[in-house]
């Protein structure tokens, strides 16, 4: 078994250490583990710089030599991520939908009637209720298509987990920019499968399972700013047509993603479990030393729902006996999203 591999068997595992996750982040980085078959021609250096190439339509990630400006790019991206006024501009439609998800998180004490009326209002919120409750997640014997049935298969739970999906998406929606219009329907899709894939990862874990589905679902929001930031660089220093990011960048950028993620979600304090995970990822400069057990958990949901897109989209193969080492409600999850 590759380092590659253990290292989804660690962050899947009931138990994660967080040293482990460490070490085999760093022998990853390293290059010094054997490289796992993939259906591009280059080898597969992590899904992190894979996922990269993907969201961004170029060609399966490989080492490109680096752009002299790569340094000047990522010191005005540090600029960006430390002026409070400069960051907060990169997602501006927080200011409105997250506090009406605060106040979703904070009403769980509604009847079933006054949760139909509520969801009634909105068709997106309606469809996917409905859809949620026809899930795998929790589907019954029988499908469900009146709005009153699944609501009382889904529960307060489910709407809130609805809710939640409805309300954050507007965020994530495109921008001007180059990056940022070629990556916003993959981010949403991935954030999407990490948003299930933790909320499974959750129930078998001991965390509260929709604690796990809306820190999945809030996960890109660094890769969402971490792009526009980029995009409002190239703005004032126009990169040469065909720029495809050296591996150095892609990693260094990661970094950068993973704080922009922590400082969003400690500043929104959407709930003391989140904000949590956010600061330990923020005192550890990183998922992969954040000992907080949902911030590890956040860590496998991503690897997890990275290798399920880029399955899907081609660009990866899958490993059958690296799946079936997976708990039987991970890969039910992994497989629904197929």
């Amino acid at each position: 078994m590759t380092s590659w591999v253990r290292r989804f068997s660690n962050l899947l595992s009931k138990d994660p250490s967080p040293r482990s996750a460490t070490t085999a982040a760093n022998a990853t980085a390293a290059g010094s583990s054997p490289l796992p078959d993939r259906r591009a021609a280059a080898p597969l250096l992590d899904l992190d710089g894979e996922l990269f190439s993907w969201l961004l339509g170029e060609l399966p990630a490989s080492e490109h030599p680096p752009h002299p400006d790569e340094p000047l790019w990522l010191a005005e991206l540090d600029a960006m991520i430390a002026a409070d006024k400069g960051r907060g501009e990169l997602l501006p439609r927080a200011a409105g939908v997250i506090p009406q998800l605060l106040n979703s998180l904070r009403d769980e004490a509604q009847s079933d009637g006054e949760l139909a009326q509520r969801v009634a209002r909105d068709p997106n919120l309606v469809a996917e209720v409905t859809r949620l409750a026809n899930s795998i997640a929790f589907r019954g014997t029988e499908p469900v298509t009146e709005l009153a049935g699944a609501i009382r298969r889904v529960g307060t739970t489910g709407v809130r987990q609805a809710v939640a999906k409805v309300v954050l998406k507007p965020m994530f929606s495109a921008q001007a920019g180059v990056l940022s219009l070629r990556a916003t329907g993959p981010l949403w899709a991935h954030s999407q499968a990490q948003a299930d894939l933790c909320r499974a990862l959750g129930r078998e874990r001991g965390v509260d399972p929709f604690e796990a589905y809306l820190g999945g679902l809030l996960f890109d929001v660094g890769w969402t700013a971490g792009l526009r930031a980029l995009d409002r660089i190239f703005d004032s220093h126009t990169p040469p047509a065909g720029l495809a990011f050296s591996n150095g960048f892609r990693q260094a950028f990661q970094v950068r993603r993973e704080r922009l993620f922590a400082q969003f979600i400690t500043g929104w304090r959407l709930s003391p479990t989140l904000h949590a995970a956010a600061r330990s990822v923020k005192a550890a400069q990183g998922f992969a030393a954040a000992e907080d057990p949902l911030a590890q958990l956040l860590l496998a949901g991503n690897r997890v729902a990275a290798l399920r897109v880029l399955v899907s989209a081609g660009r990866v193969h899958e490993n059958p006996d690296q799946v079936a080492q997976w708990t039987p409600g991970v890969q039910a999850a992994y497989t629904a999203l197929a």
